[in-house]
Order: structure tokens, then sequence, then C-alpha cells
């Protein structure tokens, strides 16, 4: 696991690393703007590119408490927009539980995005890299 780049990210940081086949992604934090969103989101592509792995894993480390920003809606509209552009071939994102699963999936739907969700980060990295799911 190479350290790829490290970037801002509002109140905190993005970490981009190369893992075997895949690009992890991990959020510390939330764009606090529309521009901050964009320039992640094509950071996150260049290494991906740079990289040359299929698959980019979505790690959120949030706080419980985020900052608040008036134009959140800008701000997550840009981030569907970037997630559809990207030239990734599946774009995994590690949510809390079933019902944020849901959310995610219609908003991948709604955006055309290659996206999904999962609540276990070995059923996510399973799906990047084309295994068979996990039996429950």
């Amino acid at each position: 696991m190479a350290l790829v780049e490290t970037h801002p990210l509002g109140n905190g940081e993005v970490e981009l690393r190369v893992e075997d086949g895949y690009l992890r992604v991990i959020e510390r934090g939330d764009p606090e703007s529309v521009d901050a969103m964009l320039a992640y989101a094509a950071a996150m592509e260049r290494a991906r590119v740079r990289a040359a792995v299929p698959g980019v894993l979505v790690v959120a480390q949030r706080a419980a408490q985020t900052a608040a920003v008036s134009d959140w809606q800008a701000i997550r509209e840009a981030r569907w927009r970037s997630l559809a552009a990207s030239g990734a071939e599946r774009i995994a994102v590690i949510v809390d539980d079933e019902l944020a699963v849901a959310r995610v999936r219609m908003a991948a739907i709604a955006a055309k995005a290659k996206v999904r969700a999962f609540v276990r980060e070995d059923d996510a990295i399973a799906w990047l890299l084309g295994h068979p799911p996990r039996r429950a």
C-alpha cells in the first residue's frame, strides 16, 4: 500500500492510497464549497489514472459534528456529477447502515454513476475486484 497524495478537504483532508487493484480514498472532513469538491474529485481521478487502477473505494471518516455549509446541496450535486464522470469501472462507498445503502443506490441511479454502497468494507473490496459476494 503506497501513499499517493494528501489534499486539504474543507475542515480536514483526503488521503489517496493505491491498493492492489483499486484506489482507496479516505475522507477526513467535508468539502466546504463546490470548488473544493471539484478539486478533490479531480485529484482523485488523476491519482486513479496515474495508478492505472479500475476501481475506487471511498471511506469517509467524519467527526460526529461536521461543519454546517450553506451550499451543501450544490456540493452534493457536484460530488455526484464528478462520480458519474469518473473513468473508474466501479466506485464503492462505505456507509453506516442499510438505509444509507438504499439512499446511495437511488442517488447513483439518478446520477447514472457506477457507484455502489456497502456497510462492510470486505464486501466492497470483493465487488471492486469482481469476486463473488460473501455468503451471510
